[in-house]
């Protein structure tokens, strides 16, 4: 007896770009590496390199589907929520006008009542696409989502006679790459640009058959230039006629930028923390002596690390209930009870500009905070048979409270607390 099942994959766009195969999608991977002896002079038996690149293309384009405002909405006519069936809600919505406590004749809000920017902020959404229905979601959209990757790498080793060699090596990891959405919207994408390098220089140096000390230096730093895209104008505000002045009108990062837009039962429009940027730099001394000793392998060592980060961002408070990390600000435009300040519909509060609640974050502060961080061990490893070993040690570690250069850092202390006050 046999059984079966056959899964079959319906693309319900219906846009003929979009179903009539499979998304494009491109990825390629090249590399290369060679390494030896530097055939220099005395040189060839005693310097050797090795070097290495590698690149990753990637692009795929990505789809979302979100519940955007229809054409009628966006000019204050909301008669289509007065059918129990208008995909939206569950029932039919009636408009309250909050000046009369009473329907809007027909669910249409008179044009002399519109808000220049609330009805600004419902043409940010992109048009419902035509025939598509999938839940609340009347929008399919695809956007292109490229990452490139590079890999550099170089090593030198040098051996001077038999008791010391060096080597130092380098390596650089860089990624860019766009986001196809930010959110649900390909609106302020966003643009990322992480270079990482790391390199490390060691010398080795045997003081004697049974004493060797190694000592490193290595330094690391991690970037991170995170940018809005500025491939298209659709993160620009102005683009939709949005105007409203902000609260902290300087030091704007951008200042023509879309706000975040919530309106109940609709998909969110996301403008994003961005641009911000982070560096991280390290830089770790490390050195080791061992020493042996008949059955005994003893080491001791010290390892001193000074690190931070440069951060230039903003704290994403989002999680809390009415905020935002957004510097171009935040609307609010809830479903609630009908009153003086709501028509108890949220898309039709932002058509008359009433919004819930605005949050908007002023300037950004860059915080460079660092650390001074110290390790100690001792350790011996002690083979009493050639069956048996017993190692033990003894490690000690300081890492004070990060400090900041900028001196904008505040730390909460226990000991200052005061319980009566």
């Amino acid at each position: 007896r046999l059984t079966g099942a056959v899964l079959v994959r319906v693309n319900r766009s219906t846009n003929a770009l979009e179903n009539s195969g499979p998304a494009a999608f491109d990825y390629k991977q090249y590399a290369y590496s060679l390494g030896g002896p530097i055939p220099v002079g005395d040189l060839k038996d005693k310097l050797f390199f090795f070097a290495a690149q590698e690149w990753v293309n990637y692009f795929a384009i990505q789809t979302n589907t979100a519940t955007v405002p229809t054409a009628l909405m966006r000019t204050g006519n909301f008669s289509e929520l007065l059918d129990p069936n208008n995909g939206f809600f569950t029932g039919a919505r009636t408009i309250i006008d909050p000046r009369t406590g009473q329907a809007f004749p027909g669910n249409i809000i008179p044009q002399d009542r519109l808000s220049p920017n609330g009805i600004a902020m419902l043409n940010t959404y992109p048009l419902p696409t035509p025939g598509f229905r999938q839940g609340t979601a009347n929008l399919i959209q695809s956007s292109d989502n490229p990452q490139d990757q590079r890999k550099d790498n170089i090593r030198f080793d040098y051996r001077m006679g038999d008791k010391d060699q060096f080597s130092y090596r380098y390596g650089k990891y860089n990624w860019v790459a766009v986001d196809a959405f930010r959110g649900t919207f390909p609106y302020a994408r966003t643009d990322w640009d992480r270079p990482n390098v790391t390199q490390t220089a060691s010398w080795t140096r045997a003081i004697s058959s049974t004493l060797i000390n190694e000592f490193s230096f290595t330094h690391s730093l991690d970037e991170v230039y995170i940018n809005v895209w500025q491939g298209t104008d659709l993160f620009k505000r102005s683009k939709y006629g949005i105007n409203y002045p902000y609260i902290f009108p300087e030091n704007k990062e951008i200042p023509d930028k879309i706000p975040t837009i919530t309106i109940g039962n609709f998909t969110e429009i996301d403008g994003g923390p961005y641009p911000s940027s982070s560096r991280g730099p390290i830089y770790t001394f490390n050195n080791a002596t061992t020493f042996l000793k008949g059955r005994h392998t003893l080491k001791a060592g010290v390892i001193v690390e000074y690190s931070g980060q440069d951060d230039f961002d903003q704290i994403n408070v989002q999680p809390i209930p009415g905020s935002t990390n957004n510097q171009n600000g935040r609307f609010q435009f809830p479903n609630d009870a009908a009153g003086a300040n709501s028509t108890g519909v949220g898309v039709a509060n932002a058509a008359l500009g009433m919004f819930n609640s605005y949050a908007e974050i002023g300037q950004r502060a860059l915080t460079k905070y660092r650390s001074l961080a110290t390790d100690l061990f001792v350790q011996d490893s002690w083979r009493p048979t050639s069956k048996l070993t017993v190692e033990g040690g003894v490690r000690w570690a300081y890492w004070p409270p990060w400090y900041s250069l900028t001196n904008n850092i505040a730390t909460f202390d226990p000991a200052a607390y005061d319980t009566t006050n």
